[in-house]
């Protein structure tokens, strides 16, 4: 179902379940799908859900290659882009789709989409907060640099009374990632410095950059501040 309101979603198919098992007498599956940051947002009565599962998506190689062919027959590829082994291997390590697919055409998909859920973002009840959290991680992911969970915290958590934890999975998977460490710290990781850099560019559209990095470099590990330096 291709609708952007998952409220209105999940009520088709209620709808569509109700007439289902008004002139359906065989067993039959009705399968729901959505991408998780619109599930926290708008996933609203779930009494009729039988059954939850996430499902991560990951792009492999050979389904890098076949995409690429596919989108160089219908004329789709940036004339810069030779061929599909150097957009592959900016995202190997996470194997994402929008990030693989903006780098071959150097189109407005992912910029599109990131406007519209900033705008979703910021309209909701922790939207000041999440805003906030993500112009953090994102600058810090363009420059290369996790940021530990605890010290992130720190300089978010006085603004809100909001559940910290469940703020941060809300955006997982989404916007940035949580890394455990070895010895037992947690990090927080922009999704992938693509995606970071649009979201930094969105968020500081009316803010100044300068707050942010101030900010960044109160809560940044030691050992990174000369990477961090590098981007001032």
């Amino acid at each position: 179902l291709l609708l952007d309101n998952l409220n209105v979603r999940l009520k088709l198919w209620d709808e569509l379940v109700q007439r289902l098992e008004q002139e359906v007498s065989i067993n039959y599956k009705v399968l729901v799908t959505t991408r998780e940051d619109d599930w926290y947002s708008f996933s609203g009565e779930l009494y009729n859900v039988k059954s939850l599962n996430v499902v991560s998506i990951l792009l492999d190689e050979h389904s890098a290659e076949q995409i690429f062919y596919k989108l160089q027959k219908n004329n789709m590829i940036h004339s810069s882009v030779k061929d599909w082994h150097g957009a592959w291997e900016k995202i190997q390590n996470r194997k994402l789709l929008i990030e693989y697919i903006y780098l071959l055409t150097h189109g407005q998909m992912l910029s599109e989409r990131i406007d519209d859920q900033i705008k979703k973002l910021g309209n909701s009840t922790n939207g000041k907060l999440v805003c906030k959290i993500l112009r953090y991680v994102c600058f810090a992911d363009v420059c290369g640099i996790q940021l530990q969970t605890n010290k992130l915290f720190s300089v978010v958590q006085n603004e809100s009374t909001s559940n910290l934890p469940e703020v941060l999975k809300s955006l997982d998977k989404e916007f940035l990632i949580k890394i455990d460490t070895a010895n037992g710290q947690k990090y927080i990781d922009g999704l992938h410095p693509v995606r970071s850099q649009h979201i930094i560019e969105r968020l500081h559209e009316f803010i100044s950059i300068d707050e942010t990095v101030l900010q960044v470099i109160k809560i940044v590990d030691k050992e990174d501040l000369n990477i961090l330096s590098s981007f001032l």
